[in-house]
């Protein structure tokens, strides 16, 4: 639970390791792929190109966009970036990769992935915790504020904190003075992915937390309508472990520009609505400000194998 992989694995965590609901692949097996293609012959080329990206950065199966699943070609006869400049809009997918690393095993780069990735998402304990064996809350350790807020993430995880608590609407206890990103109204998290499930562990009454429910504010993509359902937002930031033709080892992190967030759609905090923050690129078009932010951050450099 308390490591980068219990951290995607969030869903699953409570089934255990086998729950007869789920099959799990094991890591190093290996499938063949047969394309037919009955249409125009001058199209064939472009379907091996396409074929030829999923292999090198696709994935099969649950938590795909965090890490799990990875796909690797066992005969790349497709470089990735050949295959990528087939296609007109390759622009619009930008593959970075975390500084090499002396690992050799996809769990480590999965991990290592998984930590960057919480480190832009998580915004952590300020305040005070429950411990439920004793039954008492404890002061969260100032090391452990210090760290939260090292985070790069941290200010914005703090703007949606505050949006969080204010539609809760009990009031946190000893609200630490912290400076988030943004204006009030606004949120940023949204565009990594809903829905998002933001539980308050510091809320209490007469000495103990509020139950789960009351402490729990659910964001989502709609409201809830038959026009406008609530749904899922799929996140355009892509983790994936991937090794090179050489058996060397890379911690990707692809940005997917056309699955980004609608510039003017708003996000549903047990159903009030709230905006995400966007910012105007030199183009002219607009673009969530936390997934412009993290496709900048200096732990990254382009992957160019």
């Amino acid at each position: 639970m308390n490591t980068p992989i219990g951290y995607a694995l969030f869903p699953l965590r409570r089934f255990g390791d086998s729950d007869g609901r789920r099959g799990v692949v094991a890591g190093g097996s290996q499938l063949n792929l047969k394309i037919l293609w009955r249409g125009n012959p001058k199209l064939w080329q472009a379907i091996c190109q396409l074929v030829a990206v999923w292999g090198h950065l696709g994935c099969l199966g649950f938590r795909g966009r965090r890490s799990f699943g990875a796909l690797q070609l066992q005969q790349p006869n497709y470089p990735l970036q050949d295959a990528l400049l087939h296609f007109q809009r390759s622009s619009g997918i930008q593959i970075k990769q975390l500084d090499m690393a002396e690992h050799t095993d996809p769990a480590s780069e999965a991990a290592r992935l998984l930590r960057w990735y919480r480190s832009w998402r998580q915004h952590g304990q300020m305040a005070r915790r429950w411990i439920k064996k004793q039954q008492h809350w404890e002061p969260v350790p100032e090391m452990q504020k210090i760290q939260n807020r090292h985070q790069p993430g941290f200010p914005y995880a703090r703007r949606d904190h505050n949006e969080g608590l204010v539609v809760q609407g009990t009031g946190a206890p000893n609200p630490d003075p912290e400076n988030p990103l943004g204006n009030e109204g606004v949120t940023f998290r949204p565009a990594l992915g809903l829905p998002i499930i933001q539980f308050f562990s510091s809320l209490g009454k007469n000495g103990t937390p509020l139950p789960r429910g009351q402490a729990t504010v659910n964001w989502e993509y709609g409201p809830g309508t038959p026009d406008d359902p609530k749904g899922r937002f799929a996140s355009p930031v892509l983790l994936r472990p991937h090794r090179d033709a050489q058996g060397n080892w890379h911690a990707l992190v692809i940005f997917v520009d056309a699955h980004r967030w609608p510039d003017g759609r708003p996000v549903y905090l047990n159903g009030q609505q709230r905006k995400v923050a966007m910012v105007t690129l030199p183009d002219g078009s607009r673009s969530p400000a936390l997934y412009e932010a993290m496709k900048q951050d200096q732990a990254l450099q382009p992957f160019t194998g």
